[in-house]
């Protein structure tokens, strides 16, 4: 199932006494006028009891497919045997924003999910004086400034960011005659 913050699979339990493994696999569709096959390899290895898979990924529309395959203690796979399996593609949601980051920017911006939000931290721009932070924001169609005065320093937290999905940054650096650089930009993925 696609999410604002990646993909997540479910599978019901597997009763097998003699299960050692689950094994995930991400792959492509690819299809032609005879068949529709999911090229695929493993990503995951996960102990018996797990039912849940999440993969975090930038959602932004990227099409796949996944399965995920029993291993029982003696190395036996329906996949790897018999090549069956149930296949679930998937198509990601798309919060790519609508106004591209431009090229060309002195900010090298990085963003990292932190518990109180997302850490942001940039290198310091020659002759700044500050720095502006927006937000990408998805209902507006637009990067809104989160930071109502220029940031002294080359970090900053946005703890009014929301879980359970991604959020896309710019950072402008501010000059003393009040212009503004050309934006440098990340992501942080943050889950619920």
């Amino acid at each position: 199932m696609p999410t604002e913050y990646g993909v997540r699979l479910h599978w019901d339990p597997n009763t097998e006494p003699d299960l050692a493994r689950h094994t995930v696999y991400r792959g492509e569709v690819y299809e032609d006028e005879e068949e529709r096959v999911c090229l695929a390899s493993a990503v995951e290895w996960l102990s018996p009891g797990t039912t849940e898979y999440f993969a975090e990924r930038l959602p932004d529309g990227e099409e796949g497919c996944y399965f995920v395959d029993a291993t029982d203690t003696s190395g036996n796979s329906l996949f790897l045997s018999e090549r069956e399996t149930n296949v679930v593609e998937f198509k990601e949601l798309d919060l790519t924003p609508s106004v591209g980051t431009p090229e060309g920017s002195p900010v090298g911006l990085t963003a990292h999910a932190v518990s109180d939000g997302v850490r942001l931290g940039w290198n310091d721009v020659a002759d700044a004086v500050g720095y502006l932070v927006y937000r990408w924001d998805l209902d507006t169609g637009r990067y809104e400034g989160v930071t109502p005065e220029p940031v002294t320093g080359t970090a900053w937290t946005d703890t009014t960011a929301a879980r359970g999905t991604t959020h896309r940054y710019w950072v402008r650096a501010v000059y003393a005659d009040g212009t503004e650089s050309l934006p440098g930009g990340g992501h942080a993925i943050l889950t619920p």
